[in-house]
């Protein structure tokens, strides 16, 4: 599956779970704690899955301006 639509999902879930907090008044009401648990837990693990899947580039070496011949370090 795309990493993209698996983050999609863990957002829908990250979102389940935050209305369950509100719906749990406080932590009072036990009903909506089951689905907080259960919401952040599979956003967690799709947001981990994400990380495996998607190209991340690697920040070991700077990069340098073209123009300046490696005087100036670029963050990004």
């Amino acid at each position: 599956m795309s990493p993209y639509v698996l983050l999609g999902i863990a957002v829908i879930f990250e979102v389940f779970a935050d209305s369950m907090m509100k719906l749990s008044n406080g932590f009072t009401r036990k009903a909506p704690i089951i689905g907080i648990v259960i919401g952040y837990i599979v956003a967690f693990y799709l947001i981990a899955q994400t990380l495996e899947q998607l190209p991340l580039r690697s920040m070991d070496r700077p990069r340098h301006c073209a123009h300046c011949r490696g005087g100036h370090r670029i963050l990004a």
